[in-house]
């Protein structure tokens, strides 16, 4: 089984534990369970599977266990949110939301900039891409290794 597919099993595997604990949350509450009242871990389970597709795409090569923890606790943290202090979970799935589309919109940017370093034809373009882009993956490397 490749990376990404244990990533995706793993994300169906998350999802039904996110949407009992959040069911369960509106439960207690006496809410009833429809399709709109469990739109919160529905809609945070789409997020992350297109975020998963932004990951097969962009890093296949990725952690496979990284987003669907993210996704279980993440979802956790909403539902306890929910629970706890309802007037904030609006924000908190928004700042939420915010970070998975940053998650997704980094790896795409960076795959944009390597290719329009390979599309360039000029030769002093592209050999100051070439720089650039060696000049990025030493930095990286370097921040690794120092913080491990």
């Amino acid at each position: 089984m490749s990376r990404r597919n244990t990533e995706l099993l793993l994300l169906l595997l998350a999802a039904p534990l996110v949407l009992l604990l959040f069911a369960m949350v509106l439960m207690h509450d006496g809410t009833a369970l429809n399709t709109q009242t469990l739109a919160v871990p529905i809609g945070l389970f789409g997020a992350f599977v297109v975020a998963h597709a932004a990951v097969r795409f962009f890093a296949p090569n990725a952690d496979p266990a990284i987003l669907p923890v993210v996704f279980a606790l993440s979802g956790i943290g909403i539902a306890f949110v929910t629970r706890l202090a309802p007037d904030l979970a609006g924000r908190q799935v928004i700042w939420l939301f915010a970070g998975i589309i940053c998650m997704i919109v980094v790896p795409w940017s960076r795959a944009i900039s390597t290719a329009s370093c390979s599309i360039s034809t000029s030769s002093s373009a592209s050999a100051s891409c070439f720089a650039f882009s060696d000049a990025a993956r030493r930095r990286n490397r370097g921040a690794g290794q120092r913080s491990g």
